[in-house]
């Protein structure tokens, strides 16, 4: 049985969606000329990892 905690598949999805869109638009802006190409996010139960794609890693880091 569901409780008011959970939240449905696709809400939880949609929020995933819009977190990563966020996530992308900001790196997008800040990292442009250090050749920003993507982000992978990994959610752990201890951790949640983003992980940055550039060409330029030393100008990024």
């Amino acid at each position: 049985m569901a409780t008011t905690a959970n939240i449905s598949k696709k809400r939880k999805f949609i929020r995933e969606g819009v977190f990563h869109a966020e996530l992308n638009e900001f790196f997008t802006r800040e990292l442009a000329e250090d050749g920003y190409s993507g982000l992978e996010v990994r959610v752990t139960p201890q951790r949640t990892e983003i992980i940055i794609m550039a060409t330029k890693t030393q100008q990024v880091l």
